[in-house]
């Protein structure tokens, strides 16, 4: 008989609602519960569903109908109720960024360490159909050693409204693109540099910069940049731009999302594949890895490690200087 999950999702703000409409449409599984602290966001989320719901996630840990939890909760208290889902024994899909301090970002990889059931990254680019074929490219040598990576995701100024605050833009942005040149450069950050503009958004109540430059050292010996910013017009064509551009021995890649286009240029080869979600394959990974008993695609030191880059960027620019990153 197949076996079906249970699951519950904790934290029903944008990304917790992605996730539960993933689940729902998801025959892998069912969705079971709902947590959010929010009386009138739980009843609604609820009610759109048809399950029951709990402001205390500790209530729907405690259910045995539940195998496995998304856990989408503000970034700064992912810590606790990720270290209490995984003494409930539930697996856990963790929304990027892991924390927003190290001392809760080794919390959690030391907790997960010590536990049979698992720990996913929902480090969402890892799982787009664009970034999974430039990674294969890459790893044929369709563009040989990679020499240098630029990134860029710039997003609209209601975002930092939304989140009025209560994140860097390093760890709600620069994650993304921190990790994703780790993963495609096939190699760990020794050095980062960082240049950051502030102003804009602090003059309209919110302590958060707004743009980032930030430079990365691989110890492969390859370089990396990455330009993050959230104060784009709301009226921008796209509402984002979002870029990768990677240079190899003998090849380039381009993935640009403002523009849906991805495109790869090499010695005789140039390829533009389809574009797809990419929020459902994250939640088709983390149920195939429970139900295989396989190793999450992303762990939590991937995820401890982007945080790493980011808060060492962060360090750099408060002291106008290059941050060696010792392991």
């Amino acid at each position: 008989m197949k076996k079906i999950l249970g699951i519950g999702v904790i934290g029903m703000g944008m990304m917790g609602q992605i996730h539960a409409a993933e689940y729902a449409a998801n025959p892998q599984c069912r969705l079971q519960a709902l947590v959010d602290t929010s009386p009138a966001v739980l009843s609604e989320s609820c009610r759109r569903y048809d399950v029951p719901g709990y402001t205390d996630h500790r209530e729907l840990l405690a259910r045995k109908d539940v195998q496995a939890v998304s856990i989408c909760t503000p970034d700064d208290q992912h810590r606790q109720v990720v270290l209490d889902a995984l003494t409930a024994g539930k697996h856990v899909l963790l929304e990027k960024p892991i924390a927003t301090t190290m001392e809760d970002a080794d919390a959690i990889v030391a907790a997960a360490a010590h536990t049979p059931v698992k720990l996913m990254m929902g480090h969402t680019l890892r799982f787009s159909p664009r970034y999974k074929k430039a990674k294969e490219l890459i790893q044929d040598g369709a563009i040989g050693e990679v020499q240098s990576l630029f990134a860029r995701r710039t997003n609209i100024i209601s975002v930092p409204h939304r989140l009025a605050g209560r994140v860097s833009l390093l760890a709600f942005l620069g994650v993304h693109d921190l990790d994703i040149m780790r993963w495609m450069a096939e190699s760990e950050v020794v050095k980062v540099y960082c240049e950051v503009k502030k102003g804009l958004l602090a003059a309209q109540g919110y302590d958060v910069e707004d743009v980032v430059f930030t430079t990365l050292r691989f110890a492969s010996g390859a370089i990396g940049c990455g330009e993050f910013g959230w104060i784009l017009p709301v009226n921008h064509p796209s509402g984002h731009d979002f870029r990768l551009d990677i240079t190899g021995t003998h090849g380039a890649l381009t993935i640009d999302e403002a523009h849906d286009g991805f495109s790869v240029a090499g010695v005789e080869r140039y390829i533009q594949p389809p574009v797809q979600a990419r929020t459902a394959p994250v939640v088709a990974a983390f149920l195939e890895c429970i139900l295989l008993d396989k190793k999450p695609p992303v762990t939590a030191e991937d995820g401890r490690e982007a945080l790493r880059i980011a808060i060492a960027a962060q360090k750099s620019a408060a002291i106008g200087l290059p941050v060696d990153l010792v392991r």
